[in-house]
């Protein structure tokens, strides 16, 4: 054989276990970037649910109670069901998830604000995050007219 071609196939097995060692050591980051990733996605796509819930329940109670002096939670809201439908991602049987509306009449100017507040349970799956968020989102919306 010659000596060059020797060398080459000497080179190719000394290198053997390069890319298993390599792949080891990149893989374990790669995977919690990965999962991170997908929590931050997840937190928020429930923010943003969250937000619009929010926005909807604001916008059917002015819808509902308009130029009523007061307006109870289930007149401004007559079917929570409907808004929650409006969310997908959310689900409104799990425990912790709360839906509010209130109405306050100013009569010195005569403005109307109408307030809905929302209160998701949400938990990061990455232990580094855990203590983030333990007792939910919460996310409000004012509306003046």
């Amino acid at each position: 054989m010659l000596p060059a071609f020797n060398n080459r196939r000497l080179n190719l097995l000394r290198q053997s276990g390069t890319s298993s060692l390599e792949f080891a050591l990149v893989a374990v980051p790669f995977v919690f970037m990965l999962v991170g990733g997908m929590d931050l996605g997840r937190y928020f796509i429930t923010r943003h649910s969250l937000h619009t819930l929010v926005d909807e329940t604001a916008r059917s109670a002015v819808v509902n109670c308009f130029n009523q002096k007061a307006c109870p939670y289930g007149t401004a809201v007559p079917t929570p069901s409907n808004l929650w439908s409006k969310v997908p991602f959310l689900q409104q049987s799990l425990a912790g998830a709360s839906l509010t509306v209130s109405q306050t009449f100013d009569t010195t100017t005569g403005i109307r604000t109408i307030t809905a507040t929302a209160n998701y349970p949400f938990a990061f799956a990455l232990p580094a995050w855990t203590g983030l968020y333990s007792t939910g989102i919460t996310e409000t919306t004012n509306l003046k007219y």
